[in-house]
């Protein structure tokens, strides 16, 4: 009976030792992947969008002067006194938008996409070309993501629920259009693998989970430096990201 018992306990003690050891590599893994965890929140958008501007509204609270940038922009955004973002102000050429995104890829806590509200008619072709890289990115998975309709406050700005919409609508368009050239070129064996949104039906922001897609209305513009920009809903998706 010493015997037998002892032969059980030996197992149980086991058993013990391997759900001890399942749990400990468990923490492990989850405290080093909130390390990995980047810092930059990427601003991205095309050119003329407002990214430069909104990115000085967010640091410092001032209107300035901007230009085309042909090389990234960045600062600190301090969320409080222990913690802040890197914002990256991504240049909006595509070439140039693509190399430089592509160095901060493994270092992302978010990203921003700024669009203009008002010429949102002539370029939401482009914005939903741009949107499915994006949502199609391996790298980018679980990555948060804010589409900022910039220039609400001129008078022919689209709203952002419009925008959504038709994003939506020209992302399946996009969507049908990268997959069919996938096809041609592979057989079709890539084409469930970047498969954005579900399949069998049109594309919708809700369903690009695990990415969270928020879309928020601003205004970086104003006139002169006492000019107040609409930023809120910028400030405080980003300090949620802490």
């Amino acid at each position: 009976m010493r015997m037998n018992e002892l032969e059980v306990s030996t197992e149980i003690l086991a058993i013990i030792v391997a759900i001890a050891t399942i749990l400990v590599t468990m923490v492990i893994f989850l405290i080093a992947k909130r390390r990995r965890k980047g810092k930059v929140v990427a601003m991205v958008g095309l050119c003329d969008a407002g990214k430069t501007l909104l990115l000085s509204r967010l640091v410092s609270g001032k209107f300035v002067k901007t230009y085309t940038s042909m090389t990234e922009n960045k600062s600190a955004y301090q969320v409080d006194k222990s913690f802040s973002f890197e914002l990256v102000d991504i240049p909006g050429y595509e070439r140039l938008r693509d190399r430089t995104f592509n160095k901060y890829k493994d270092r992302l806590r978010a990203v921003i996409l700024v669009l203009d509200s008002v010429n949102f008619a002539t370029e939401y072709r482009d914005v939903a070309a741009l949107l499915h890289d994006l949502l199609a990115d391996w790298h980018y998975k679980g990555t948060p993501l804010l589409v900022a309709c910039n220039k609400q406050d001129l008078l022919l700005a689209k709203d952002c629920n419009t925008i959504k919409g038709e994003l939506e609508a020209e992302i399946t368009i996009v969507r049908k259009n990268r997959l069919a050239a996938l096809q041609g070129m592979e057989g079709g064996k890539a084409s469930k693998k970047l498969h954005v949104g579900k399949e069998g039906k049109d594309f919708e922001f809700g369903d690009v989970r695990p990415i969270q897609v928020a879309f928020v209305s601003c205004s970086a513009l104003g006139k002169d430096e006492e000019s107040t920009a609409d930023i809120t809903n910028i400030v405080e998706w980003l300090n949620k990201l802490k």
